[in-house]
């Protein structure tokens, strides 16, 4: 919302205005014992969009910082999912998960990248720490069921991600592992989960930076 700032830059802030409109194909395809909480069976995923890109000139900027920017541009998303659960006993369950994606411009900045880490890809950082254009994860857990829908687990994560946006090109290699407990309840499925990260801002797995992550998911 603050401009004044950029009054004297040399190029464009890594956040920028613009318009996106995009057409995509999914394909899906599953056999899970259970779509909510699976013991068995393979789901993957794959999904390709493709659409016009419109960078608005912001009255704020200086005029110039635009001046070899290719304001009208197409742009690629592609996304692919791939997980596997092993029923390895009444009781015990093992899933492997890996997933990815990637965006496709010569002209892509913060704000066009995907917000990772938390609870949903790679647990022991914050939500949404990390920003990427191209990435990859790798899931392994181990989960004990106490009944139906509740159990315990100890997983671990680990991602390769790539920032090639306005002002950054790096690469790195976080990684988390923790435990949780999913339980079931009339009102859903509450999962709390205690995990430890290690990354390029947050070397080692120091208890002092260890993240609980919280989630629910309904049934109805």
């Amino acid at each position: 919302l603050e401009t004044s700032i950029y009054e004297d830059n040399t190029s464009l802030p890594e956040l920028i205005d613009f318009t996106f409109n995009s057409y995509g194909l999914r394909f899906e395809w599953h056999n899970l014992d259970d779509v909510y909480v699976p013991k068995n069976g393979a789901k993957i995923w794959f999904e390709g969009t493709a659409g016009n890109k419109k960078i608005i000139q912001n009255n704020g900027i200086p005029d110039h910082l635009y001046k070899d920017v290719q304001l009208k541009s197409f742009q690629y998303t592609f996304n692919f999912l791939g997980e596997k659960y092993w029923n390895l006993g009444k009781q015990f369950v093992l899933l492997n998960r890996f997933q990815g994606g990637q965006i496709v411009n010569d002209q892509l900045f913060k704000n066009d990248a995907y917000r990772l880490g938390g609870f949903n890809s790679i647990r022991g950082f914050n939500e949404n720490e990390f920003y990427a254009t191209t990435y990859s994860f790798l899931t392994t857990e181990a989960r004990l069921f106490l009944d139906e829908f509740s159990y315990l687990s100890l997983f671990g994560d680990v991602a390769w991600l790539k920032s090639n946006y306005e002002g950054v090109n790096d690469s790195q290699t976080p990684f988390g592992i923790g435990a949780g407990i999913s339980f079931s309840t009339n009102a859903g499925i509450f999962n709390f989960v205690y995990a430890l990260g290690s990354a390029q801002n947050q070397k080692g797995l120091n208890l002092g930076q260890s993240k609980i992550h919280f989630g629910y998911i309904s049934r109805f």
